[in-house]
């Protein structure tokens, strides 16, 4: 699992002494700062151990990067990316290629207003995050960014039931309304049972 993760977010023995620097110099705990460095010593020991035979799905990103440059006819496509709020280091790096080489990208979020970034508390921060991370990735890379599209109407989970609890969740009192079937609570064993 702990390979998987520092795979996902491109951690290695050669961006570990950055991240330990950084902290050090932002004045981070000494625990933090020595797990990290327990880390460095684990993933040097492993990336040794293992070498090139262990090769996980996050391994292949950087392979896509590079590919897509070769692909002729990747330059007139039209891509559309949606079902995320975020990306990994590794996601993002291949939406970066991605916007740079194909016709035009488009990438469905869910957030109500770009201000929703600047509040943590903010249902849809992290779909707002997200986009202002985008945004600015496009405009140094000098790539177009389109006026946002708002979509007020659902065009899936066209459920009355779901869409009733959309709109009265951050209600203090919300409107009753008699289910129809379409929704049901349950209960898990714990968080992840839940999921």
């Amino acid at each position: 699992m702990l390979l998987r993760e520092f795979s996902q977010y491109d951690i290695t023995s050669e961006t570990l002494p950055q991240m330990i620097a950084e902290l050090e110099r932002a004045e981070a705990t000494n625990t933090l700062v020595a797990k990290l460095k327990d880390f460095l010593v684990i993933v040097k020991a492993l990336e040794e151990r293992l070498g090139d035979s262990y090769v996980d799905g996050e391994s292949f990103y950087p392979i896509v990067v590079e590919q897509l440059e070769h692909l002729a006819q990747f330059k007139e496509s039209h891509v559309y990316i949606d079902g995320f709020v975020r990306f990994s280091k590794r996601e993002f790096d291949i939406v970066l290629q991605m916007m740079k080489l194909a016709k035009r990208v488009t990438i469905v979020l869910p957030f109500e207003d770009a201000n929703d970034a600047l509040a943590p508390d903010e249902l849809f921060h992290q779909g707002a995050l997200t986009y202002d991370k985008l945004t600015q990735a496009a405009l140094e890379l000098g790539v177009e960014v389109e006026t946002q599209v708002k979509m007020h109407e659902r065009h899936r989970y066209r459920c009355e039931d779901i869409e009733h609890i959309e709109q009265n969740f951050e209600k203090i009192t919300p409107d009753r309304q008699q289910l129809n079937g379409g929704f049901r609570m349950i209960e898990g064993a714990n968080r992840r049972a839940e999921v």
